[in-house]
């Protein structure tokens, strides 16, 4: 009944290693499975009218080298928390051995093959020299005595007992046997009695003592041969499989089980396994052994806090790399606005530019008109020709500077040209300036917190100082003493046949399920703790600076976005009254512009008077497209200090960012 139990609790824990072995065998995701961290926008094409600002932003996060190097660095932290989640996994395998070895026979055993050798010949020999002998005293008429040759103490034959006499023995009967003899000469029934003793005794040699001695020298003579020749290499076969299972638990609990089998054959080269015909005698040997372990340690390296620290930390790790992209994005379309606001810039000012040389072109037209009806001298022309002459170096520089900016744009978001002409213009105008009442409304507390909230670079070293207080906290927990408790339980089995090879699957299996099988268990307690526990201590020594080094970086980099968010927004209102006044200084130009070119075809005005009042237009447009691209480029950077040019929502648990808007215009005015 017991067998019954035992075989029952094998087969369940076979099946179950097969069947936890069946699952492992499942494959995984690969890498390039993995979604990346950061989702790229697509490319965009260009609008007939030139690239959009937002279009630009985007085309600069799809194309940035630096923006690039962060996904890739994302990515590498992706594979490294990966790879520190794989300690977790459960890993199972198979393996297969075989294993043959040679060896010389040792002395002690190469002596004892020759010495059962030795004792066959012996056997044959000394025997034979039996038989010889008395055949000798068989034929010169004498009784068959039988002396032990040297090295031979007795001769026990079944029913008779030793037959062996020694010297002196038989010297004394030699020497009766001629007294009776000598008697018998003179008295007939003294000499029939010695005549039937001798013939008696010859004929107990011949059929009780000759007969077994010829018997034992072709067994000796048989075993000899099957003993065959002398063995010179000894041989040992095995082979191995093993089917094995490994957890490691986030508590710490280390769990393993496995299946292992053997087969095992050692004899002599050439030689049969059994003694007889010269083999070792032993049975080919079929070991198994099932079972499971449990390593747990409940002191230092214990407990989810220690085991699960590298995960934790590598996972922090990433997430901080993640956020560091998203400030890379942000810093990428930063960089793109500017350098798009000033290629409108250039563009504004080049055609102020190309307005004033048709307003001059007018003016010369009219001046000549004045000269011909010799209202004007004629050497007034010059002064005209003059301001166009300068006011067309002006454009054609203006020009040049769009054209820069252009291919500084181009550069800026990554763009391949092949030419110049390639290169894209600006589609947009200059962002709308926020009314007085609206930038009043807004709350810079507010404002800040939405910079806590989402600025890229600020969440990366929060996560980081994170990380840095989950190493601190596991290094504080391996301040403890070392104290493990391992279980070990499994059933193991044997089966020892002359009938299976080593290799045949019948003998594998007989040792699975055979009668020889038994369990075996082992608890087992370790503690220790080194003297002065000093490299735990450095430990703890070292963590804790790390976590201050990045508590204070981040608490640095919280108060340096504080005070450059403030001074942007700050600089954001003065522009913004700054475009106001000179829109509305702008405004004033252009209709004493107007009124000025009336009067002066009117004859009304004079020439210097025009020319002066449109060079004056011509500034106070200029200026206001300038304080535009001052406003313009503050307002990104306002946008960027708080986290609001480029918005993303959180997905997978912070392990993947996905861009929902670039340079919202509505950003500053949103609630918290």
């Amino acid at each position: 009944m017991s067998f019954l139990k035992i075989s029952s609790v094998r087969f369940w824990m076979l099946s179950g290693c097969a069947v936890l072995a069946t699952l492992f065998a499942a494959p995984g995701a690969t890498a390039q499975e993995e979604s990346e961290s950061f989702q790229r926008p697509a490319d965009l094409a260009l609008r007939p009218s030139g690239l959009g600002m937002r279009q630009a932003m985007l085309v600069a996060i799809n194309n940035d080298p630096k923006l690039k190097l962060a996904r890739a660095r994302s990515d590498l932290d992706a594979g490294r928390t990966t790879e520190v989640q794989g300690l977790f996994d459960t890993a199972g395998g198979f393996s297969f051995s075989f294993e043959r070895s040679d060896g010389a026979l040792t002395n002690q055993a190469r002596e004892f093959q020759i010495n059962r050798r030795f004792l066959e010949e012996e056997i044959i020999r000394l025997f034979g020299e039996v038989i010889d002998d008395l055949e000798r005293q068989l034929g010169s008429g004498e009784p068959g005595f039988v002396v032990c040759p040297g090295g031979l103490e007795e001769i026990i034959i079944e029913g008779l007992g030793n037959i062996c006499i020694s010297e002196k023995d038989k010297a004394t009967a030699e020497y009766f046997l001629e007294l009776l003899r000598n008697r018998g000469a003179e008295n007939p029934a003294i000499a029939e009695i010695v005549r039937r003793y001798i013939e008696q005794t010859n004929n107990i040699v011949l059929s009780a003592i000759v007969p077994p001695l010829t018997i034992n020298i072709g067994a000796a003579r048989n075993r000899l041969a099957d003993l065959g020749f002398l063995p010179e290499i000894e041989q040992r076969y095995e082979m191995r499989f093993e089917l094995r299972l490994q957890k490691l638990f986030r508590n710490g609990v280390d769990f393993s089980s496995g299946l292992i089998v053997t087969g095992v054959e050692d004899n002599f080269k050439g030689k049969a396994p059994f003694a007889f015909l010269g083999g070792k005698n032993l049975p080919n040997v079929f070991e198994s052994f099932v079972g499971f372990s449990l390593d747990v340690p409940l002191g230092k390296g214990g407990g989810r806090t220690a085991t699960t620290v590298a995960e934790r930390a590598a996972e922090l790790r990433h997430r901080a790399s993640v956020l560091s992209t998203a400030h890379t994005v942000s810093a990428s379309a930063l960089n793109a606005a500017i350098r798009y606001w000033e290629l409108v810039a250039a563009q504004d000012r080049l055609g102020l530019l190309e307005s004033a040389v048709e307003t001059e072109e007018r003016l010369l037209a009219a001046a000549r008109e004045l000269v011909d009806a010799d209202e004007i001298p004629r050497t007034t022309l010059e002064l005209i020709e003059a301001r166009l002459a300068s006011v067309r170096a002006s454009a054609v520089q203006e020009r040049q500077r769009a054209y820069v900016a252009k291919i500084a744009l181009a550069e800026g978001i990554g763009l391949a040209i092949e030419n110049a002409s390639e290169a894209p213009g600006a589609a947009d105008a200059f962002p709308a300036v926020l009314s007085r009442e609206e930038l009043e409304s807004l709350d810079t507390a507010r404002l800040l917190q939405v910079a806590r909230n989402s600025r890229g670079d600020l969440r990366a070293a929060e996560k980081l100082q994170q990380a840095s207080a989950v190493l601190l906290e596991s290094s504080q927990y391996d301040l403890r003493r070392q104290f493990d408790l391992s279980l070990i339980f499994g059933y193991s089995g044997l089966h020892e046949t002359f009938d299976d090879q080593y290799y045949e699957l019948s003998g594998f299996g007989e040792a699975l399920t055979g009668d020889l099988v038994g369990p075996t268990a082992s608890l087992s307690l370790t503690t220790a703790r080194p003297a002065g526990n000093r490299v735990a201590r450095a430990q703890v020594e070292q963590a804790l600076a790390a976590s201050r080094q990045s508590e204070i970086a981040a608490t640095d980099l919280e108060r340096s976005l504080r005070i450059r968010a403030i001074e942007a927004l700050s600089s954001l209102s003065e522009l913004a009254a700054e475009v106001e006044r000179r829109e509305a200084s702008a405004g004033f130009s252009q209709r004493t512009l107007e009124a000025t070119m009336e009067l002066f075809r009117a004859g009304e005005l004079s020439l210097i008077d025009a020319i002066l009042t449109e060079e004056q237009n011509t500034f106070a447009q200029v200026s206001v497209v300038n304080t535009k691209l001052a406003y313009a480029s503050t307002l990104a950077r306002v946008m960027f200090e708080t986290g609001t040019l480029v918005t993303y929502r959180e997905e997978d648990d912070g392990r993947k960012l996905i861009i929902e808007s670039v340079f919202p215009e509505d950003a500053l005015r949103a609630g918290p």
